[in-house]
């Protein structure tokens, strides 16, 4: 507010008085006398305004020192202490800071709130400048002003180029190096780049170096493993470091990289000799402080073959140390001459020259095996491989037709029982019942195939019911029932899944196993969701997960099964297993009178397993277009066999019936 003085406006008004006419009436000088001594009155209370005086006596602010803590490029530590509030309200306290003396709070400033109680108060100050005099001291603000500590003055440190330690070298090799320094200090200023820099001169910098590194920023160790230095050569390195100030720069020092020379190799005696193979190899006993990139051995008609001019060679790996080679491809009956070899930097050398003679070849000798065992479908057979003509048996077994002398290239069917010598025995399978076969033992190296003799037999005939199926590794039986041939078991082929995932077109039957259990399936067979079981067909009565000769049945096949067992009504319970050890009681009117030998196998879904003990659930290969699929059910307390639908991400039993 705008100070005016008493003095002036007294002149004033007198002045203005004088030159008003003393002849205006009395109530107008009354009005005049009340507005002068309004206007005396308030120039007597604008004048005496004043900042009031700190508190004192019991109402004293008491400030304690203010303290430096410690100082930085471009911060500082300060502490200080309220001692006492005298009682008063203290709104905010902090520090205060200028490059001239006696800062207030109108200058830079922290503020640290408010306060009701004798505390000790610090702060961090910040965005200061280096190399700096700064004064420096406390405050509190109470209701009517501001009382400060004690004033100090500091002085921010001086940035510059960084510290950088001197490299220390280890790990030399012929071509490389490890380097490890550390940057000590960056004076103030973050270090950007720091790495290390390498001539074969003494005198270098990073502008004229041979070559350098750049191992990240900051402060603390780094480290660089050096590669691309030429052997035998000595080179002169040093650390640096660079901040906004410029380049640093550890003592120089001195390395040498190790000289090569050619490796040392002794070549190993041949054996296992063959009509095409033999065995070698050789003994790295040194690598000429170089690094073995390739060794093995080459062979060829000349006394002293070589990797440039050979018949062949091997490589074996590299280092050093005893290595194994092994030498194919070759003829039989021929004089070879085998070298081992070694390379490294400097170059190739040579072990002494070894001779040796590979064997004649020949067909194999062999006998065929009487048939054994005979079946409407399989038999057993095999065979003895006598001589394998100074050659490798790669494959034998036997083959067989059903109009004589079968052959690999003439037959119904052939085994493949392994390879060497010595007996074997072959499974005949997928023959036809009644059947005349002639059969024959075959071996083959790499002179060619030979046959033994030819033997015959007679496939038996077997009616449904004695007919068993080996499908996945596990043996399914059969029931006649009506003029249907039914599979009596769950079917359980395939690769048991979790019961959260879905089921995929991936070549591969999957499977789930009630609670995830593959044992649950050994007993009640495998869940299939019903494009799994179809194999990803829409085609009614398709062999889907089936085996061969078998298929999955339709509505009509399911229908006329339970008209056989006397309709849907009563069926469920010839075609149910007897007894509760896998049916919950009461398991009504199960009789398996037909042979049919059903189990509740439950649901499967992608949430949860249910119904296991109380439902056996079995798809049909009908209705699968939509959503749903067509299913017939039997049940724990009734004694029917019902038809239905349902989702056909369920997973479901499945029972074959024959084609």
């Amino acid at each position: 507010m705008k100070k005016y003085s008493p003095i002036l406006l007294f002149h004033t008004t007198r002045n203005w008085r004088t030159n008003v006419s003393w002849r205006a009436n009395a109530n107008w000088r009354a009005n005049i006398s009340r507005a002068l001594l309004s206007l005396l009155l308030l120039a007597a209370l604008t004048t005496c305004k004043k900042e009031p005086a700190a508190p004192s006596g019991g109402n004293k602010i008491e400030i304690g020192q203010t303290n430096i803590d410690s100082i930085a490029y471009f911060t500082a530590k300060v502490s200080s202490a309220l001692e006492s509030t005298g009682g008063n309200e203290i709104p905010q306290h902090g520090f205060c800071w200028n490059t001239e003396k006696d800062p207030t709070t109108k200058d830079d400033k922290t503020t640290l709130g408010k306060l009701d109680k004798p505390v000790t108060f610090s702060s961090e100050i910040t965005d200061l400048e280096n190399n700096t005099t700064y004064h420096i001291r406390s405050y509190i603000t109470y209701n009517y002003g501001t009382v400060y500590g004690t004033e100090q003055s500091v002085q921010t440190l001086k940035t510059g180029t960084p510290e950088v330690d001197s490299v220390q070298i280890s790990n030399v090799t012929i071509n490389s190096a490890h380097f490890i320094s550390e940057v000590l200090a960056d004076s103030g200023l973050n270090v950007n780049i720091r790495g290390f820099c390498w001539d074969t001169d003494s005198v270098f910098t990073i502008d004229d170096c041979l070559d350098s590194t750049v191992v990240g920023d900051g402060l603390g160790i780094f480290n660089s493993e050096v590669s691309g230095l030429n052997e035998g050569v000595d080179y002169f390195v040093k650390s640096y470091a660079i901040n906004e100030k410029g380049i640093s720069y550890g003592e120089v020092k001195h390395f040498s990289t190790i000289p090569i020379t050619v490796p040392e190799v002794s070549t190993t005696e041949i054996s296992e000799i063959t009509i095409n193979s033999a065995k070698s190899g050789g003994n790295v006993s040194s690598n000429g402080n170089g690094t073995v990139t390739a060794r093995g051995v080459v062979w060829g008609i000349n006394e002293n073959p070589t990797v440039e001019n050979n018949t062949g060679l091997t490589t074996d790996g590299s280092g050093t140390g005893v290595f194994t080679s092994s030498l194919t491809i070759l003829q039989d009956d021929f004089t070879y001459y085998v070298r081992a070899y070694v390379t490294n930097e400097k170059g190739t050398s040579y072990g002494e020259a070894k001779q040796f003679f590979t064997l004649t070849l020949s067909l194999p000798d062999l006998m065929t095996a009487t048939p054994s065992e005979i079946t409407h479908n399989s038999a057993k057979s095999g065979g003895s491989i006598l001589f394998d003509g100074n050659g490798t048996v790669t494959a034998l077994g036997v083959c067989w037709n059903t109009n004589g002398n079968p052959t690999l290239e003439n037959n119904f069917g052939f085994t493949n029982d392994g390879s060497g010598t010595g007996s074997f025995t072959s499974i005949i399978t997928g023959l036809t019942e009644n059947t005349t076969y002639f059969v024959a033992a075959y071996a083959i190296n790499q002179k060619g195939t030979a046959y033994g003799e030819v033997e015959d037999f007679i496939t038996e005939d077997l009616p449904c019911g004695e007919l068993t199926i080996d499908y996945g590794g596990q043996i399914y039986h059969t029931v006649q029932i009506g003029n249907q041939c039914w599979m009596k078991e769950n079917l359980n082929i395939g690769i048991r899944i979790d019961g959260s995932e879905d089921m995929l077109d991936n070549q591969v039957i999957e499977k789930y196993c009630y609670y995830n259990n593959e044992a649950n399936c050994d007993v009640y067979g495998g869940l299939y969701q019903w494009d799994e079981m179809m194999q990803y067909t829409l085609m009614e009565s398709a062999q889907g997960i089936c085996p061969d000769g078998w298929h999955v049945p339709n509505h009509d096949e399911w229908t006329v099964l339970t008209d056989f067992l006397g309709g849907t009504n009563v069926a469920g319970g010839k075609m149910k297993e007897t007894g509760t050890t896998h049916w919950n009681p009461p398991n009504t009117g199960a009789t398996n009178s037909s042979g049919f030998t059903g189990l509740p196998g439950g649901n499967g879904n992608l949430q949860w397993f249910s119904e296991w003990g109380e439902f056996g659930f079995y798809w049909k290969s009908t209705g699968g277009v939509g959503e749903d699929a067509g299913k017939i059910s039997l049940y724990y307390n009734n004694e029917g066999a019902y038809n239905g639908g349902d989702s056909k991400n369920r997973g479901k039993s499945v029972r074959c019936v024959k084609d």
